[in-house]
């Protein structure tokens, strides 16, 4: 079993494995707004997985 934090990460894993590939695969263009609003979930979940382990 694991925790809810190690969901979380596990799940943010999924969007921004399938952004990168269309971006890389696909050719589809990712603007900067795009790829700010990517960091800014990443960051919130890592923020918060670090938070409630402490």
């Amino acid at each position: 079993f694991i925790s809810a934090s190690e969901v979380s990460l596990l799940a943010s894993v999924e969007p921004l494995s399938a952004t990168l590939i269309s971006v890389f695969w696909l050719n589809v263009t990712f603007g900067f707004a795009e790829w700010l609003g990517t960091i800014c979930i990443i960051s919130t979940i890592t923020i918060l997985s670090i938070v409630k382990n402490k």
